[in-house]
């Protein structure tokens, strides 16, 4: 169990269901007539699903973050094939996976420090990281660490800067979260060693 400085898991059912669906709605029961019960009973369903694998972040001042605690898992291993099959050992299944890892920040800390401590980074951090609207109808909000191109991503949908225990409490939240994707890769590895393969395929032809 992290400890947090500021912000809040949002633990309770209806309270992240009822901030989950303001903005995501996105319900689909197929062409067939179906009863307004049953209808219902299948949106329990999803929100049960989604409440099992979202985890949700009150800020102090209303605003929320969503992180998904369960991002896929690639078995199908893709390679430019004009070099050699790089196999499927547990270490190259892993970093294929994690590269994609949506919440990793240690390229923005690796900055900072080098910044503080040798006065160069690369260019790509936000030296004050913000937040920004997800949608215009609710208060979800994601975060940016990184800039655009190498200038600052800040447009009209800024909402301000993050706090020094914000940042703080992200990075211990992306951190767990990553731990624990690491942890479901071996498991899966470990499970379905004989399903997981490489496909070369062409590039720059």
């Amino acid at each position: 169990m992290i400890e947090l400085k500021t912000l809040k898991k949002i633990d309770d059912y209806n309270t992240f269901t009822q901030l989950y669906r303001t903005i995501h709605t996105y319900y689909y029961f197929g062409n067939k007539p179906i009863t307004e019960e049953k209808r219902q009973e299948l949106k329990e369903k999803d929100d049960k699903k989604n409440f099992r694998r979202y985890a949700m972040y009150m800020l102090e001042d209303g605003y929320y973050f969503m992180f998904d605690t369960m991002p896929s898992i690639e078995s199908t291993l893709y390679y430019p094939d004009d070099f050699a099959d790089p196999g499927t050992s547990l270490e190259y299944f892993l970093s294929y996976n994690l590269k994609y890892f949506n919440y990793d920040l240690s390229t923005w800390e690796r900055e900072k420090h080098d910044l503080a401590t040798t006065g160069c980074c690369c260019g790509i951090i936000e030296l004050h990281p913000f937040i920004n609207l997800s949608y215009n109808d609710g208060k979800e909000v994601y975060y940016r660490f990184f800039t655009r191109g190498g200038e600052s991503a800040r447009d009209n949908y800024t909402i301000r800067d993050l706090t020094e225990d914000e940042i703080s409490d992200i990075l211990a939240i992306t951190k767990d979260l990553k731990e624990q994707y690491r942890d479901r890769l071996i498991k899966y590895y470990n499970k379905y060693k004989n399903k997981i393969h490489t496909f070369g395929y062409w590039r720059d032809r």
